[in-house]
């Protein structure tokens, strides 16, 4: 395994009870974490305590390396952003997707910021739907929000993985678990 095949990935709860170790699992809120994963020719394994060892890493430098991975990928446009002018109530939201991990770039740190500078927003959510796509919004109030959950079902309800149609938003670089009732 080489360093550079190692990520970041975003998964609901019931995925932990195949990854290993657990203590290499962060929790997101609404029943998700970041976990490390290998991808080798496409295919995509959990990192375990072997690996971690293998390649001479703590679990805190491997979540760092993961991370600056997936920043590469964005860099090199493998995974794409893309402003939408109309979504839920008409506002602008943004879509991240075009590769298997895209649902990660929530943990990058300077992604809160690049989305707030794209929508324009200072205040922004976020869905997770599924691996494959990270969805952003401005943040708004109760009715609002449910029209966003209600649009993310709608359009990336359909996946064979869901990961959660739950919002959050962010503190800083951060994300936080935004409770909409």
């Amino acid at each position: 395994m080489q360093a550079d095949s190692v990520y970041p990935y975003i998964v609901p709860k019931e995925y932990l009870q195949h990854q290993l170790p657990r203590d290499l699992a962060k929790a997101l809120g609404h029943d998700v974490y970041a976990v490390l994963v290998k991808e080798l020719r496409g295919l995509v394994g959990n990192i375990t305590a072997d690996d971690l060892v293998a390649l001479h890493l703590s679990s805190d430098a491997a979540y760092s390396l993961a991370l600056e991975n997936l920043e590469k990928l964005l860099k090199a446009g493998l995974i794409k952003a893309q402003k939408f002018p109309q979504g839920p109530a008409g506002k602008p939201f943004m879509v991240v997707g075009g590769h298997w991990d895209a649902a990660a770039v929530a943990l990058l740190p300077r992604f809160a910021d690049f989305a707030r500078k794209n929508l324009g927003q200072d205040d922004i959510c976020l869905s997770i739907p599924h691996q494959g796509i990270s969805l952003v919004f401005p943040n708004g109030d109760t009715s609002y929000l449910k029209l966003v959950r209600a649009f993310v079902k709608e359009k990336e309800g359909n996946d064979r993985k869901p990961i959660t149609f739950e919002l959050y938003t962010f503190e800083g670089a951060n994300l936080r678990p935004l409770q909409v009732s």
